[in-house]
């Protein structure tokens, strides 16, 4: 990585909407930005383009997660699954 400091993408989460009854809260859902930190950190991406490929696999596979996209993100990456398990499973 460069010397340049990098800032992590700003999320938006959107608390209540139409669908919200409908559907379980996402327990996993706290763990987007230590998902993109941890996987730009090892991976050597800018923390955008982790967000940007993540976006890509749920438009490519539908129904997706971000959270779960970002998994798969490292997982393409060859990053250790056990941390990002770990910092899923920690919220």
């Amino acid at each position: 990585m460069s010397g340049s400091a990098e800032k992590t993408p700003s999320l938006m989460v959107i608390s209540e909407s139409e669908n919200s009854g409908k559907y379980p809260p996402d327990w996993a859902e706290g763990s987007i930005p230590v998902l993109i930190s941890i996987i730009s950190e090892k991976s050597g991406l800018e923390g955008k383009e982790v967000v940007r490929r993540a976006q890509r696999k749920r438009r490519s596979l539908g129904n997706v997660t971000l959270w779960m996209s970002l998994a798969l993100v490292a997982r393409e990456q060859g990053l250790d699954m056990t941390i990002i398990d770990s910092a899923i499973g920690a919220n």
